[in-house]
């Protein structure tokens, strides 16, 4: 049987701009989204450049509470959400919560793997929580 599959609506958090207009008015200007890092220190590291998403403000999107218990990358991920519901004029409820699902492309938690991996080397493993 044939399943189709229809993309309702788009949101985007990105270097470009932390949401899908700004970030494709800066595609389509050209614009570079690559910049100095700035998340963590980079002192040791031969790279010191990369696409970081700047400016963004998580309690836009979530309780500060909430927020300090998640990842950047999760912020990003509500954000996104929120704004492709918005785009797509879509309630979920129980009619439709079966047949809705979303799909995400990204990277982004490198300053959580950054800060674990400094915590193993000072510490050891004894100080990491699950």
């Amino acid at each position: 049987m044939k399943r189709r599959v229809v993309i309702t609506g788009i949101g985007v958090v990105s270097p470009l701009g932390l949401d899908t207009s700004s970030t494709w008015d800066g595609l389509l200007g050209g614009t570079s989204g690559v910049g100095p890092i700035t998340k963590f220190d980079t002192e040791g590291y031969t790279c010191r450049i990369a696409g970081e998403v700047r400016g963004f403000d998580p309690e836009n999107y979530l309780d500060r509470r909430d927020a300090r218990k998640m990842d950047t990358f999760t912020h990003y991920a509500v954000a996104a959400t929120r704004e492709a519901l918005i785009n797509a004029d879509l309630v979920i409820d129980s009619s439709n919560a079966e047949r809705i699902s979303r799909s995400m492309s990204a990277s982004g938690a490198t300053p959580t793997i950054v800060g674990v991996c400094s915590r193993i080397d000072e510490h050891g493993t004894d100080r990491l929580s699950g």
